[in-house]
């Protein structure tokens, strides 16, 4: 394999591993080196890919969230959903940044948790997603 190749592929799963998408091995020096940085490529990848979906979906569920605590007048707790949001919108941002080379769209998969209710169960719910 190319070096400048391996280097692109090894990058990736630099990435992959800050952004603890379970990158599980180091890639040393064999005969097999092209299949396994294709492989870890393109599993980082859609993990990647996947992140961001859940990401964005979740920084709309916790602008939701915040809407039914204001409603309900739980000042403090819809300012700590939007502050949430935000993080989660960074988040996001950060995923679709390292994808940025990519030139086609593709399907997600968010895993993103769904169950509008009032506030007290809202909480549990985000609670939930976060032990997910």
């Amino acid at each position: 394999m190319e070096r400048r190749k391996f280097v692109k592929y090894a990058g990736v799963a630099a990435i992959a591993a800050s952004a603890g998408a379970g990158v599980s091995y180091i890639l040393s020096p064999s005969k097999d080196d092209e299949t396994k940085v294709t492989w870890l490529a393109e599993n980082t990848e859609q993990n990647l890919k996947n992140a961001f979906s859940g990401e964005s979906q979740a920084n709309i569920r916790y602008i939701l969230f915040s809407t039914v605590a204001s409603k309900e007048e739980f000042n403090n707790v819809a300012r700590l959903f939007e502050a949430i949001a935000y993080a989660e919108q960074v988040h996001a941002g950060n995923h679709f940044e390292n994808l940025n080379h990519l030139k086609e769209g593709s399907i997600t998969y968010g895993m993103a948790g769904f169950g509008p209710g009032d506030t007290s169960k809202n909480l549990d719910i985000a609670i939930e997603r976060r032990d997910f």
